[in-house]
């Protein structure tokens, strides 16, 4: 049992596989949410163009007097506009956030060899700062040393109270303000004028690079124990693979039907 990180790709064994498919088919679900609206607004771009050329062909045909019976209405002619675009970064954040509580979950299970939940949840939670100093708001962190000079505003106490907000009550902090990615540039100036005040803005794309940032550093920690530490690393990780072969959601093809089970 290993793994084996360079910075750039993972080398596994094979009995570490399902572990790294649970994550990625996380990742990919979190990514799939955070890119919602870029998603919308491509889809209204091809449609447009398809709704510009039909127009076109329309008054062609009406100029040659074509005996030509259109079946589309003023109705289905707003396609486009029906893709509207709308801000979820409340839900995309608690998203992230879940994401965040499963990657410190399993920290704690290599951590403390766990493997009744209860246990593993509790502890997580008691350990939630510590997690989150360790991992994302460190300069081991790429995404927050590339910008640790706003980040650095962010502390793990306030970081935790945005993540009690939105996971219990659907709100926010005082300190950390949401916004879409759209308004970086904008919030990167009214940050300036804030500077006394401590205030930071901050977009899922911003959590998700820190997350992606944390999933490297313990990467590249276990790549190191894997190799360092061969048994103490083959005995945590064996906690974790079976939590994840009992615990992760299977999924289940039924026709051209996909199920969670």
């Amino acid at each position: 049992m290993h793994v084996v990180f360079d910075g750039k790709s993972v080398v596994i064994s094979p009995s570490l596989s399902g572990v790294f498919q649970f994550l990625m088919e996380i990742e990919k679900e979190i990514k799939y949410l955070i890119w919602y609206n870029e998603k919308i607004l491509l889809i209204r771009k091809k449609f447009s163009c398809i709704l510009d050329d039909f127009s076109e062909l329309a008054k062609d045909i009406e100029k040659e007097k074509k005996e030509f019976h259109f079946k589309s209405t003023k109705d289905t002619m707003t396609i486009v506009d029906d893709f509207g675009i709308e801000q979820i970064v409340r839900s995309q954040m608690i998203c992230l956030f879940s994401y965040m509580e499963t990657i410190f979950c399993l920290l704690t299970v290599y951590d403390f060899e766990l493997t009744d939940e209860r246990k593993i949840m509790e502890i997580s939670n008691n350990n939630i700062n510590k997690y989150i100093d360790k991992c994302i708001l460190t300069k081991d962190n790429e995404f927050y040393n590339k910008n640790i000079d706003r980040l650095k505003k962010i502390t793990a106490g306030n970081f935790k109270i945005l993540r009690n907000s939105l996971t219990h009550f659907y709100s926010v902090s005082e300190n950390i303000w949401l916004i879409p990615k759209e308004a970086s540039i904008e919030a990167r100036n009214v940050e300036k004028h804030l500077e006394s005040h401590n205030y930071i803005f901050i977009a899922p794309e911003d959590c998700l690079e820190l997350l992606n940032g944390a999933v490297r550093i313990v990467l590249l920690e276990r790549s190191n124990e894997s190799i360092t530490k061969p048994q103490d690393f083959k005995r945590k990780m064996s906690y974790i693979v079976d939590l994840i072969s009992k615990k992760a959601p299977k999924i289940v093809e039924m026709g051209k039907n996909t199920l969670d089970s």
